[in-house]
């Protein structure tokens, strides 16, 4: 049973109460959203810049007079070495 002495609410004002909320979950989800973009963006420079690096070091080794095969295999070991922290390669 309604209560009579309690005046119903007017619907716009619930219309815009629900806007507002919705809006506000918008700029939190767009917020977190754009962080994470962030994120990735400096992840795939983070990548760039190390293949670049990767890239520099293979010429190196060409240029000091290692042939494809042997800069190759020195690579995989200077990358192996350092996702094992640093140990040496048996």
């Amino acid at each position: 049973m309604a209560n009579p002495k309690k005046k119903p609410r007017d619907l716009c004002d619930i219309l815009d109460e629900l806007l507002d909320s919705f809006e506000m979950v918008e700029h939190e989800t767009s917020q977190a959203e754009k962080e994470e973009l962030e994120k990735l963006a400096k992840k795939q420079e983070d990548f760039d810049n190390a293949a670049t690096d990767m890239r520099m070091m293979y010429e190196s080794f060409l240029d000091a007079g290692f042939d494809e095969r042997q800069s190759f295999q020195l690579l995989c070991v200077i990358v192996g070495n350092g996702m094992k922290g640093g140990q040496t390669h048996a």
